[in-house]
């Protein structure tokens, strides 16, 4: 059996830095320029990548990329809560195309998996991406390439896009 939200424990999100709810600058841009052009763009989020600061309660030597574990179970419940408020099914193939932004990767991937989905990480052409797409049951793209954004958003059976920030 599968996860659900109920099933994730974590410690309360409003106690922490609360994950930010748009895109900055250009790619919150680019992004509404081809969510005109393509119905099939449902969902995006950002994710910073910045680590957050070390609190009274979270000891360095239990740090990952400056971030606590804690951290990454807070940042990954609330991916997860976000993913299957967007219906998220399980088993719901999420094709990661990320080139940076690791710790933010990482939140995300814990995220899906929380969710119920299933996650494949994959730096391949675009031509690649096509002919993988379609031989595996993939519904949704993460992505923090906004010159990729139009081909993406024009993939067959796309549920929607999760795109990446990089916040520093």
């Amino acid at each position: 059996m599968y996860p659900t939200s109920s099933d994730i424990t974590a410690p309360p999100i409003t106690t922490r830095k609360r994950l930010p709810s748009a895109l900055a600058g250009n790619m919150w841009q680019v992004f509404h320029e081809c969510a005109q052009l393509h119905p099939n763009a449902v969902a995006v989020s950002a994710i910073s990548s910045t680590p957050s600061k070390p609190t009274s309660d979270s000891a360095t030597s239990h740090q990952l990329h400056g971030h606590t574990w804690a951290d990454y179970a807070v940042h990954a419940t609330a991916v997860a809560r976000r993913f299957q408020s967007l219906h998220l099914c399980v088993g719901d193939g999420v094709l990661f195309q990320t080139r940076r932004n690791s710790v933010a990767c990482t939140f995300v991937n814990m995220g899906v998996l929380g969710a119920g989905g299933v996650a494949c990480h994959w730096r391949r052409e675009p031509h690649e991406v096509q002919y993988i797409w379609n031989s595996m049951p993939f519904k949704w793209v993460v992505t923090d390439t906004a010159a990729d954004l139009s081909f993406y958003l024009a993939l067959p059976g796309l549920k929607g896009i999760l795109v990446l920030t990089h916040n520093e």
